[in-house]
């Protein structure tokens, strides 16, 4: 009867166990892109008291006797199933429909998380972010093919340094705008210089004349070279005028299509493409390890897959990955009516474990009361 003790305790342990699981998915049912955990049992050692053998006259031969000692629990796994997809119209929430998680990095200790959870918002530097300020990475240039950290925004003048113009002295500053620059040329050229900015090329027209472009030397960090080229490609001066007008354009606004890529457009009219959201899938997800904040480390463990066996992230709908919802995310897929049906069917196997020690108890009584 102590081996039936030992099993109602065990019983006990373990539907406790699974009444946790069922009370956070429940408690997480309006949580952005998270996903429900089940509670997976098993049975523990069994007490064999007669090992079975082949038989010689009985059909089927001696079968064994053994006695369980109870149930433990043998994983809580999460389920990746798709979460519904809610439209938001926010520009930064994104959504992953199919295969395929964010990846974001702590700007300070570069470490990477997985996460399904696609509200990000900008900070103050342009960076696309989740809600405790992590990076989401992707390519970060316009030619898509450097990866780091996904920022929103226009490219600004290049490292500090002097040039001429007309003979007077241009000094630029690490943090100065291209507006900032052509300000700078116009006040040296004593008039109102107007113009525009390709981010493409990074390169400024004045006038019909391609007066500046940013370049890298051999050493490695750009600098400001004054091209001063006229119209048929002689050197010339950067003619003045008085005519008015805005002299760069500047972000009018952004959008982030189905594939990552991130759209910028410009107040005259410029489009180009910024940089890409990429995604990440896994060979086995079930390695991830939940930190809270809808994060998961353990992306290593997990068996980071990617195109030619490569563990890198990858575009939107390429190698098995799904593709991104923008403007939308992703629910919950949390299922109250399971997630209620099991939490009753555990109620009654706890309440049937404590009536297993609260009978085995009565037996005991009752033997100890044979002799009085």
């Amino acid at each position: 009867m102590v081996r039936s003790l030992n099993s109602a305790v065990s019983g006990l342990q373990r539907f406790q166990e699974r009444m946790d699981v069922i009370g956070n998915n429940i408690a997480n049912v309006n949580t952005n892109g998270y996903k429900a955990a089940r509670t997976e049992f098993a049975d523990t050692f069994n007490q064999t008291l007669k090992t079975s053998a082949a038989g010689n006259t009985a059909p089927g031969g001696n079968a064994s006797i053994q006695i369980g000692t109870g149930v433990a629990t043998s994983a809580i796994r999460n389920l990746y199933t798709q979460g519904a997809i809610a439209r938001t119209g926010v520009t930064t929430d994104l959504a992953i429909s199919g295969e395929g998680f964010f990846v974001v990095q702590d700007p300070l200790s570069t470490r990477e998380y997985a996460t399904r959870d696609g509200q990000f918002t900008r900070d103050e530097e342009g960076y696309l972010i989740n809600s405790t300020g992590l990076r989401v990475q992707g390519f970060s240039d316009n030619t898509l093919t450097t990866r780091g950290d996904i920022k929103i925004d226009y490219p600004y003048a290049a490292t500090s340094g002097n040039f001429e113009v007309n003979g007077k002295t241009i000094s630029v500053d690490t943090n100065d705008k291209m507006e900032t620059v052509l300000a700078k040329i116009s006040a040296a050229t004593e008039g109102a210089v107007t113009g525009s900015y390709d981010p493409v090329t990074r390169k400024i027209t004045l006038n019909s004349v391609s007066a500046i472009a940013l370049s890298t030397p051999a050493g490695g960090s750009n600098f400001l070279q004054l091209a001063e080229l006229d119209a048929t490609g002689n050197t010339g001066t950067i003619t003045s005028t008085t005519e008015p007008g805005d002299i760069l354009a500047r972000l009018s606004s952004f959008s982030i299509d189905s594939d990552g890529k991130v759209n910028i457009k410009l107040t005259n009219g410029t489009n180009y493409v910024r940089g890409q959201v990429l995604l990440q899938r896994f060979t086995d997800p079930q390695a991830l390890v939940k930190e809270g904040n809808n994060l998961y480390s353990g992306i290593d463990a997990a068996g980071p897959l990617g195109g030619s066996a490569s563990p890198l992230p990858q575009a939107a709908n390429t190698n098995g990955l799904g593709r991104i919802e923008p403007s939308a995310v992703e629910l919950s897929n949390v299922d109250l009516t399971n997630e209620f049906a099991t939490m009753i069917t555990t109620q009654r196997a706890f309440q049937a474990s404590a009536r297993i020690i609260t009978t085995t108890d009565e037996m005991l009584s009752e033997t100890v009361n044979l002799k009085r």
